[in-house]
């Protein structure tokens, strides 16, 4: 199978000269995790993604999006898929422009890890979840004010955290959910560039109830929680919910694909 069969050709482009501000309003509205941008003759340059956009504290900013633009490696609709599981897996991104060619950059689709999903949901490797999670894990608190979960975010590379009470997992938090929550920008500074001391805590921008799995499932159950609900990672729990580790996307893809 080739990219060509799963790609959406549905998508947004974006020139290095608009704001920041206007992609942060294009991804809450179009639920859109990174968008291809493009020079004056339609050629990919690279794209802008959910954490780059986060950077940008205030509302009003005139900052450009050619300081944010992360390269990424070509894909094309005659790409394997195999080829797509790895560049997924090395730049760490959800979803990744396809060009036309080598020789003309034109932006002809887009394709996500979700799409990658929907075309191996039938396969199966025989391994359980145990076996591919990581089981370090870093969480929070409901209590934790936003600006710490946020600066984790933006220095560690972080895509967002189990959110941990009384031992047990009660939710979880992304960097979706502080894009939807709007309010990210609270403890970094206003609209003026003041510093704000009030941070809202996790749990008024937490996903609650969370999805979790076990130890014991299957990979491909996880494959499929995550194909069906379009999220990127699960806590790992034992009966009593207590965290035991976590597992996500692109640990799915290497259980899946030799990369």
């Amino acid at each position: 199978m080739k990219v060509e069969e799963i790609m959406s050709k549905d998508f947004v482009l974006i020139k290095e000269d608009e704001y920041v501000t206007k992609v942060r309003k294009l991804m809450r509205e179009q639920e859109r995790r990174a968008l291809p941008v493009v020079n004056e003759k339609g050629h990919l340059l690279g794209i802008i993604t959910e954490s780059d956009v986060l950077r940008v504290t205030s509302t009003k900013s005139n900052v450009t999006v050619e300081g944010f633009i992360r390269e990424v490696p070509p894909i094309y609709p005659s790409s394997e898929l195999s080829d797509l599981a790895r560049a997924f897996v090395e730049t760490g991104e959800v979803e990744l422009p396809v060009i036309k060619s080598e020789e003309d950059p034109e932006v002809v689709g887009i394709v996500s890890v979700r799409d990658l999903f929907n075309a191996i949901e039938e396969r199966d490797v025989n391994k359980k979840v145990s076996e591919i999670m990581t089981e370090d894990v870093i969480f929070c608190s409901p209590e934790d004010p936003i600006s710490k979960v946020w600066n984790n975010i933006i220095e560690f590379g972080y895509t967002g955290f189990p959110v941990v009470k009384d031992g047990k997992v009660i939710g979880i938090v992304t960097r979706r959910d502080l894009l939807k929550y709007g309010s990210v920008r609270i403890g970094r500074e206003d609209e003026r560039g003041s510093r704000l001391s009030n941070s809202p805590k996790v749990e008024r921008a937490m996903t609650s109830p969370v999805q979790t799995i076990s130890p014991d499932s299957p990979v491909r159950e996880a494959l499929e929680l995550m194909r069906k609900l379009d999220i990127g990672r699960l806590p790992v729990v034992d009966r009593e919910r207590r965290l035991l580790g976590i597992v996500d996307r692109y640990d799915i893809i290497k259980s899946y694909f030799e990369v």
